[in-house]
């Protein structure tokens, strides 16, 4: 009873407070990031009802013992209900009008791709009692892997591109604005570094995958230096825009055009 109370608290805690919550957040940034609009509410809808409906069965099945088939149809619903959440966004990504991501955007698409990992390897957990247990050992360490150091990682890397710059931005230059020339929140990081812990977190992430995978340490060691270069490089442009100080230009107005002369008659 004590792992079953343990397994129950793990699932109310990660998917029904803190995966609703992201869900409810996302599907209001991301369309707003993307410059979406006209996408199908009903999607969302169907992922509330879908995702709780199934982690209601799925805690109905560890605390009552309802057997695996009861938990695979629980693990079945909660999919459905992320897939459908997927498609919300999904159809904000084709739907957007700035069709050239920003770094912020960048990494939080990849978050999400990352998730879908998560979903797989969680799903597949859910086969525990009839696959190999080593099989299920990696997939279970894929799943926390891939939730922590993937989705969780690069969507606080991506937002916070879209957050603390216009915060700052907003404490510098908010009662500047038409007076002088000001910098855009974009302006206030390297984007030389934004590009290297980009790359640098996805091979990381890769190594990491492989290495635990493969059961190869080496894979290991260099994934964590990809991670620490991605950490200096974050870090970086952390530092870099919350230093940030004004830079203010002389606003330079349009000269107005010469009044035509009137022709005499």
């Amino acid at each position: 009873m004590a792992d079953g109370s343990f397994q129950i608290h793990i699932h109310l805690g990660i998917i029904g407070w803190f995966m609703m919550l992201v869900v409810g957040v996302a599907s209001t940034l991301m369309p707003m990031f993307f410059i979406a609009h006209q996408l199908n509410k009903k999607c969302l809808d169907r992922a509330y009802w879908l995702i709780n409906g199934g982690l209601i069965i799925l805690v109905a099945t560890m605390f009552f013992d309802l057997g695996d088939y009861a938990k695979i149809g629980a693990g079945v619903l909660v999919l459905m209900g992320f897939i459908m959440f997927f498609k919300y966004n999904f159809s904000a990504y084709k739907k957007r009008l700035r069709r050239n991501l920003d770094i912020g955007m960048k990494l939080s698409v990849l978050a999400f791709i990352l998730f879908a990992m998560t979903l797989i390897a969680g799903f597949l957990s859910a086969f525990g009692s009839i696959i190999d247990a080593e099989f299920l050992t990696r997939i279970n360490l894929i799943y926390g892997i891939s939730l922590i150091y993937g989705f969780l990682t690069a969507l606080i890397l991506g937002q916070m591109y879209k957050t603390l710059p216009f915060i700052v931005w907003l404490k510098l230059y908010q009662d500047k604005v038409g007076k002088f020339k000001t910098p855009l929140p974009a302006d206030m990081h390297s984007e030389e570094a934004a590009q290297a812990h980009y790359f640098y977190f996805i091979g990381g992430f890769a190594l990491l995958i492989a290495g635990v995978w493969m059961k190869e340490a080496m894979l290991i060691q260099v994934s964590a230096a990809f991670m620490l270069l991605t950490g200096l490089f974050y870090g970086y442009n952390t530092y870099k825009i919350l230093v940030h100080k004004q830079q203010l230009k002389p606003l330079v107005l349009p000269k107005p055009r010469p009044r035509p002369k009137p022709v005499a008659k």
